[in-house]
């Protein structure tokens, strides 16, 4: 994968999944489940957020090229 797509696509995927929930219909996805789709969203997006922490605290305590 190019780097493009790793810091501009993946990070578009949470906002994008948002907007699309915002925009369906209520009478296909009911409230409820609507604001449960949001909190999975977030629940997500906020856990793939502390592994890229985590990975890069790793690669600049090795000192790799990567984590500049």
């Amino acid at each position: 994968m190019s780097n493009a797509a790793r810091h501009v696509l993946l990070p578009a995927i949470a906002p994008l999944a948002i907007f699309a929930l915002y925009f369906s219909p209520v009478t296909l996805i009911g409230c409820a489940n609507r604001g449960l789709l949001a909190l999975a969203n977030l629940g997500v997006s906020a856990a793939l957020a502390f592994v890229t922490v985590a990975i890069a605290i790793r690669a600049g305590a090795r000192h790799d090229a990567s984590s500049r």
